[in-house]
């Protein structure tokens, strides 16, 4: 066990590490390390948001520290981030006593932040932390501390305690259960359904089926059991649901709201009910009663998410009582081994109260496979090395394992596909968007930015586009442009929002070049001229003051300017100084470069494409998607009317555009076609 734990803390510390060739030292490590868990979390939905910022001083009567912060959605509960990290060969334990000393600071800076003067202007990334914290005090309802560590530690959670009159809870992600989390197509931890441990106690149950695979179960399932379970798990619980949380001015979410409030004894009534998947289920015998669940072990609710995110909304944010309220559950018992695949189809069929896309199921779509299968194809110039896209996380490593079954073997592949070539969904999202001229979306945050990349996709190709070979070059010599941004930014020392800097650069650079630079020269070489670097550099100190004093000039927090599209509007305005010899790079490419085709316009040119893609539909196949759609029941009524609707305007050369409300509207249905029928559109089929 020693041995398996110091290749995960080797494992952790390379992931901290990431492509850097220099070594990272205090408070640069404590930092990437706490931006790496971070990332990890919102990606599993353990967390809302966050940001990797170091602040150590006196506050209150002793010391106060934090590695990074966060700040939910309802902007209702502070999640605070410490990190301890020793030496990469160097497996230790932590002890209790260190665990609380570490939550006691993080609890001193929140007191202090709480209280903070925030009329300081907040020109660093601490004091734009600072001023975040202060400005949601009035509405925080809890907060939550968690301690990141490589070491290992007896302790998953520590008690409750008190932090400015809030109820604070600290968990500890110590290096097992990072590790255990972080593995590949990772499931994070078993989230378990205990009733006979709640206040309402186990809950009868009728069995539908059974069978060597799987098993059925209906039973009710209280309203505050899932508020709590959503309220300790939050979006982690969903991690199979392939929609996201719809919010609750959302027709669908406002009617399980409405009757919260104002009839919340017929809720069982009114609502259609959630599925549930559980690896097993433990039953006990209750006189009376008969057998009754006693608890569910490794559940994820696969369709319900709006219900439950609602129920928990309507208790916490309205104080709704929510006693009264209960929920229909339909419960399959299914097996690791198979529940992958029960799940996507469970979701596909089940999912009624939005029209669900397999799109959703993102990193198993088309394009992000094409990009994965190219990666694995496509070799560098010379042959020798080739770029490795991550599809899901932990890909790499397992990879490595795979390949490398012998130490000649490891090291060939390692040379082939060296650890600073890997790149993440993420990754992929921070390049196209800033290409894109859409530094604003970068700033929102990985998952956030990786969203609206998807979305802007999807809404110009459709589900099922994929890249070719020159397309997913052109991505690679943007990643190459990437990294030269961040080294000129870490080079200039800037000490803050070098995130945020580095998006801005790549951004203005595509803006400066009109998209023509010479990305292809950028592919052969693997690298950027000395040219085009120095000009970066000579960039990035004026960006990063504009960037700052812009939100200093509207007297707002610094890293929500940043995410404005006004920010990049003001900022793609800026003088910049350009050498009379130009950066080779800018002098033989006549192309456009159309990684994000079109985006470089913002929502408009979106908004044109997607029309573009409803008018490429002549009036036959319009008419058959209507047909189609009514036949099965895959369109909603108003959808099939929609489709003649269109079918009309095609027939009749588009002489009238269709309106903006109709484009959304067609492009859901189009992706839906796409999903259950390709075939109406691509092959012109009659319905």
């Amino acid at each position: 066990m020693s041995d398996d734990l110091k290749e995960d803390l080797r494992l952790l510390h390379d992931a901290v590490q990431g492509y850097e060739s220099e070594f990272l030292a205090g408070d640069q490590a404590a930092e990437r390390f706490t931006r790496l868990v971070l990332e990890h979390l919102i990606e599993i939905g353990r967390i809302d948001d966050g940001q990797a910022v170091i602040w150590e001083g006196p506050a209150g009567r002793g010391v106060g520290r934090v590695t990074g912060y966060g700040i939910g959605e309802q902007r209702d509960t502070l999640d605070l981030f410490i990190a301890d990290l020793g030496a990469r060969d160097e497996l230790r334990a932590i002890r209790a006593d260190d665990l609380d000393r570490m939550a006691g600071q993080a609890g001193r800076f929140a007191e202090m932040a709480l209280r903070g003067n925030t009329s300081t202007a907040a020109d660093d990334a601490a004091a734009a932390m600072i001023s975040a914290i202060h400005g949601v005090r009035g509405r925080l309802r809890r907060v939550r501390i968690f301690i990141v560590t490589d070491a290992v530690s007896a302790a998953r959670r520590m008690p409750k305690r008190t932090v400015a009159e809030l109820p604070a809870e600290i968990e500890v992600w110590d290096l097992p259960r990072l590790t255990r989390s972080m593995a590949v197509e990772g499931e994070g931890e078993p989230i378990d359904i205990d009733f006979e441990n709640s206040t309402f106690g186990c809950q009868p149950f009728l069995r539908l089926d059974g069978g060597a695979e799987h098993s059925t179960l209906l039973l009710m399932i209280p309203g505050q059991v899932l508020a709590d379970l959503y309220e300790e798990h939050g979006a982690a619980l969903l991690e199979f649901n392939v929609r996201s949380f719809l919010s609750v001015r959302g027709k669908v979410n406002k009617g399980i709201r409405d009757t919260i409030l104002e009839e919340p004894d017929r809720f069982l009534a009114y609502n259609n009910g959630i599925v549930i998947t559980a690896e097993s289920v433990y039953e006990q015998f209750i006189p009376g009663l008969g057998k009754v669940v006693a608890r569910l072990a490794n559940v994820q609710i696969v369709n319900g998410g709006q219900t439950t995110a609602t129920i928990h909304d309507a208790a916490q944010r309205l104080e709704a009582d929510i006693s009264h309220v209960a929920v229909a559950a339909k419960v399959v018992i299914v097996g690791s081994t198979v529940r992958d695949e029960m799940v996507k189809r469970i979701s596909r069929f089940a999912n009624t109260q939005n029209p669900m896309q397999q799109a959703d199921l993102s990193a198993n779509e088309p394009f992000h496979v094409a990009v994965e299968r190219l990666s694995r194809s496509t070799w560098c110039p010379g042959g020798e090395r080739r770029w490795f896209y991550e599809r899901a996380r932990g890909q790499y490593e397992v990879e490595l394992s795979r390949q490398g079954s012998t130490q000649a073997k490891r090291a060939k592949f390692m040379r082939q596909s060296p650890k600073e070539l890997r790149f993440s969904k993420v990754d992929l999202a921070k390049f196209l968007n800033s290409w894109g001229r859409r530094p604003h979306d970068v700033s929102l945050g990985g998952q956030k930015n990786f969203t609206q990349l998807m979305e802007g996709l999807r809404r110009r190709n459709g589900l099922f586009w994929e890249p070719d070979q020159q397309w997913y070059q052109d991505l690679i010599a943007v990643a190459l442009i990437w990294q030269a941004a961040e080294r000129v930014v870490r080079w200039e020392g800037i000490p803050a929002f070098r995130a945020n800097v580095t998006a801005y650069l790549v951004a203005l650079l595509s803006d400066r070049s009109s998209s023509r630079l010479d990305l292809r020269r950028v592919w052969n070489a693997q690298s950027v001229t000395p040219k085009l670097e120095a000009m970066l550099r000579s960039w990035a100190i004026p960006v990063r003051d504009a960037l700052v004093q812009g939100a200093a000039s509207r007297q707002r927090n610094p890293t929500e300017w940043f995410k404005r599209e006004e920010c990049w509007t003001e900022i793609s305005a800026m003088q910049l100084s350009m050498s009379a010899e130009l950066p080779e790079e800018f002098s033989t490419s006549n192309r456009e470069i159309e990684l994000m085709p079109d985006t470089s316009m913002g929502s408009v040119s979106e908004d044109l494409a997607a029309a573009l893609r409803v008018k490429g539909v002549d009036a036959v196949r319009w008419t058959n998607i209507a047909e189609w759609g009514a036949r099965t029941g895959k369109l909603h009524w108003r959808q099939s009317g929609i489709a003649t609707t269109l079918s009309g305007m095609a027939a009749q050369q588009w002489r009238k555009d269709p309106s903006p409300k109709q484009v959304e509207a067609a492009v859901c249905i189009l992706n839906l076609v796409e999903q259950y029928a390709p075939e109406i559109i691509t092959g012109g089929v009659s319905a």
